[in-house]
């Protein structure tokens, strides 16, 4: 089942100020906070609030997460391939299921963050916000489904509408 959108993935980026630069009278709060990509050795938080201090000095706004960045260091985007190959049998149909399930969780919870940021913006009245909030609950914990609760879930359903279709006795004749 292909998903309904065309897909870009952007990184999140750490902002500089409140998640590096805050902690400049606790540099220990930031250890292990990256990792060299070379040695695999976790950086430890002196070393961070350098790097945080020279990407600030240079302009940015974030910690880039990858090169494909502007100048503040936001990921400009990058093309989610929609030709995934077929899979084939009960575990790669979850699997293929599941993969179009997270992109389109990854869309709802965008819209019910994006959503619930304007109405609060807006000061809007309380059972509004609290939709919206409730919305975004809901898309989080959507978003936050496992694989194996996913296929436990699709199991179920199908289960269920297996034993829909199932022929019921009727008894009410016989009483």
């Amino acid at each position: 089942m292909p998903s309904k959108y065309q897909y870009t993935h952007f990184h999140t980026p750490l902002s500089i100020q409140e998640g590096i630069l805050e902690f400049a009278d606790d540099p220990r709060a930031l250890d292990d906070l990256y990792i060299e990509q070379r040695t695999r050795r976790r950086l430890p938080g002196e070393v961070v609030l350098a790097m945080g201090q020279a990407l600030r000095d240079q302009g940015f706004t974030v910690v880039p997460a990858c090169d494909n960045h502007d100048e503040k260091g936001l990921c400009l985007g990058h093309p989610v391939p929609m030709d995934v190959p077929a899979t084939t049998g009960e575990p790669g149909d979850y699997l293929q299921a599941y993969a179009n399930y997270v992109i389109d969780a990854v869309h709802d919870f965008e819209k019910a963050y994006l959503s619930l940021q304007r109405l609060e913006a807006a000061d809007l009245d309380a059972l509004s916000i609290s939709a919206a909030r409730a919305r975004y609950k809901e898309a989080t914990a959507a978003l936050a489904m496992d694989f194996d609760t996913f296929a436990a879930r699709q199991q179920v359903a199908q289960d269920l509408d297996a034993a829909m279709r199932l022929p019921v006795k009727d008894t009410s004749a016989a009483a």
